[in-house]
């Protein structure tokens, strides 16, 4: 179990899209993407919808080339900014929210919030205690009479990771898809009709009857690893295909995809997805997109062949967290980066991404600016090609970049006195020390100084 419950907590702080300090101060435009950090994302008839890490955006279908993103933050009345999780269905959109704990080991759920009218006004519900909704909601699936939520039981202190609300939210009912060890830290649920699967870190539960019964998929029954990250359905010719993305949580377990063509009595591993993690799915027919850490992968005959899109390829960045397809159009979001879209299957990337200002040095910062920050932050050498700190300059001047260790030893010099115009400046380091060795995870400070005497700090987390 405490393997488990580690393995978490790095989760966490991989793949939630989180609020760093300085989002936490910004107002975007309403025209602009919202936030960076793209964790969920959906669709309904009109509009795409964006679950962010500084709240939800949505984008019209019509025209997605406009860039007229329509912003909603708890001001709108959500019960918090950074999204975990986001559904779309019966014309409602049900996002849910969460925050760091006070320790920044696990993250605390600000609640379920729903719309009904197209965002113009928006509802949040916070079941009662014993109902799991205390932690993280990861995942939500809408369904023609039902909202489920899959929970987290992060503290211990409740009884099920898998909860359900047939009349809008108001009242919910408990389930433990899994009866055994770790059935409560529930992270992706899917429904079928009366067909239920719900991942949790003990192997896949699957109900036949609505969640009155039970049944459980394990690595005995094909599973690479028995923490199921999260599920998709697949419907191909009459046919239903669900799949799965299985993380280790025991000795001898892996990283990978698996599927199955009996509803989830077994699970085949998909062979090229060996050691990979994968995050989340989508498809289009027979052709089907995968979100990993280690890039965005597509295959157009339902999973037989492979192909593997990253940043060389114009994708914002390579690891990525969300995916999400519109017919021929595909969005894939990323964790600090922003979200990438191709209408010609990958062939060609555009990436949109919000820019957040940052004061100029040596002058007063308004409310909706600080004097620099990082992204992305946490920052992994090994997914991550850079991390980039932002500053801006009244004048030209001379400056100096460096990272320091938290004893403040010098850890590198990313720039050594080189020249600087006015405006907005953008530095990177790749997370090597000055011997050129990759850095140990940790937090690390840098600090920017002009030849002038103006001077700014700010925080990196290091973290593979």
């Amino acid at each position: 179990m405490d393997r488990v419950i580690r393995s978490i907590i790095l989760c966490l702080l991989l793949t939630l899209p989180r609020v760093s300090d300085a989002r936490e101060r910004f107002a975007p435009s309403v025209r602009a993407l919202l936030g960076n950090g793209i964790g969920s994302l959906a669709s309904d008839s009109l509009f795409l919808w964006a679950g962010t890490d500084a709240g939800v955006s949505k984008l019209p279908r019509r025209a997605v080339e406009s860039g007229d993103w329509t912003t909603y933050t708890v001001k709108d009345g959500l019960g918090g900014n950074s999204i975990s999780a986001l559904a779309v269905g019966r014309g409602d959109v049900w996002v849910a929210a969460a925050h760091d704990s006070a320790a920044r080991t696990s993250e605390v759920s600000d609640g379920i919030s729903v719309t009904r009218d197209g965002g113009r006004t928006w509802t949040t519900v916070t079941p009662a205690r014993g109902f799991g909704l205390g932690n993280t909601v990861w995942h939500l699936a809408v369904t023609p009479d039902a909202v489920w939520a899959a929970c987290w039981n992060a503290f211990g202190r409740f009884d099920s990771g898998l909860i359900r609300s047939r009349d809008g939210g108001v009242t919910w009912e408990s389930f433990v898809p899994n009866p055994f060890t770790n059935g409560e830290f529930t992270f992706s649920v899917v429904v079928d009709s009366a067909r239920v699967w719900a991942g949790t870190a003990g192997g896949i539960g699957r109900s036949e009857d609505d969640g009155a019964t039970w049944a459980v998929s394990t690595v005995a029954n094909g599973l690479t690893g028995n923490w199921v990250y999260t599920l998709g359905i697949q419907r191909l010719g009459g046919r239903r295909i669900v799949w799965a993305a299985a993380w280790p949580a025991g000795a001898g377990e892996r990283y990978g995809v698996v599927r199955s063509f009996n509803d989830g009595v077994t699970w085949t591993p998909v062979p090229e997805f060996k050691d990979v993690q994968a995050v989340d799915f989508t498809f289009a027919d027979s052709t089907v997109w995968v979100a990993t850490l280690t890039g965005l992968w597509k295959s157009t005959d339902a999973g037989a062949t492979w192909t593997r899109f990253g940043k060389g390829d114009g994708l914002a960045e390579t690891e990525t967290i969300a995916v999400h397809a519109i017919g021929d159009t595909v969005w894939a979001g990323t964790a600090e980066s922003g979200l990438s879209t191709t209408t010609n299957g990958g062939a060609t990337w555009r990436v949109i991404r919000t820019s957040f200002p940052t004061a100029t040095l040596g002058t007063p910062a308004r409310a909706d600016t600080i004097p620099t920050y990082a992204f992305p932050n946490p920052f992994s050498p090994l997914r991550h090609d850079f991390v980039r700190i932002r500053y801006s300059l009244s004048a030209p001047t001379d400056v100096t970049v460096a990272v320091y260790d938290v004893a403040d030893q010098l850890v590198a010099t990313i720039v050594d006195g080189q020249p600087r115009d006015p405006g907005e400046q953008v530095e990177a380091w790749d997370g090597k020390n000055g011997r050129g060795a990759r850095v140990a995870n940790g937090v690390y400070l840098y600090r920017i100084q002009t030849r002038t005497g103006l001077h700014a700090y700010g925080k990196i987390v290091v973290l593979d």
